[in-house]
């Protein structure tokens, strides 16, 4: 089995591939509908692309210093990825009691 990142990075390379394929499409198209069509399917693609690109990137960092002792040892820690909700309570929270 992949492990993790593999996976992601699988994901990503079918979103550019996908991305291209619509952009070479879109260059062979010859109604403007279907050329603007094909060209917004591109750009979705892309977006996706780049989403995971930065999970990718995320979990290298992650990974890279992930139990580290030197990370540790200068008082860094992980950041602690806070949900929406969580935020909101905390904003709520900030407001009432500030």
């Amino acid at each position: 089995m992949k492990d993790e990142l593999s996976r992601l990075q699988d994901y990503w390379r079918d979103e550019m591939e996908a991305a291209l394929t619509y952009e070479r499409l879109s260059e062979a198209a010859t109604d403007p509908h279907t050329r603007n069509l094909l060209l917004e399917m591109q750009d979705t693609e892309r977006r996706h692309a780049a989403r995971w690109h930065l999970r990718i990137s995320a979990d290298a960092y992650l990974q890279l210093f992930r139990g580290s002792q030197q990370f540790r040892r200068y008082g860094l820690d992980l950041p602690r990825v806070r949900s929406k909700a969580e935020h909101h309570r905390c904003q709520r929270f900030r407001s009432c009691c500030a």
